[in-house]
């Protein structure tokens, strides 16, 4: 069974004033213990809370939902909803592709970003 893995997006200010987007990583079982200790009630402002899918891309790097995937044949993807035989994609214009096989190591998926960070990469030109 894999563990379930929780990315956290949320937002500071820097010295500056500019807003920053920061990370924080847990898992289930560390928040049914209260082991996390990243403070969700009076804690900065939370963006988002994306799953671990399960898959990996062709890099050993994690693909956790809304990351957004380079995909040598068909351009870049946003990764959804995780099965136990892959992951669903939608493209550029949300059109749903399917559940595709990523669980190999070759699979020519690439994680370059999320919707949250980057969603200039999911823009139609």
């Amino acid at each position: 069974m894999r563990d379930i893995k929780i990315r956290v997006l949320f937002a500071t200010h820097n010295s500056e004033f500019k807003k920053e987007i920061k990370e924080h990583y847990t898992t289930v079982d560390r928040l049914m213990n209260g082991d996390d200790s990243f403070d969700y009630i009076t804690g900065p402002e939370i963006i988002a809370k994306r799953q671990f899918t399960g898959a990996f891309d062709s890099y050993s790097n994690e693909m956790y939902e809304d990351d957004i995937c380079m995909v040598e044949v068909l351009g870049c993807c946003r990764v959804s909803i995780c099965s136990f035989y892959g992951v669903i994609f939608h493209s550029k214009d949300n059109i749903e592709w399917g559940i595709m096989d990523c669980l190999s190591e070759d699979n020519g998926f690439k994680v370059i970003g999320n919707i949250h960070q980057n969603p200039e990469f999911l823009e139609n030109k």
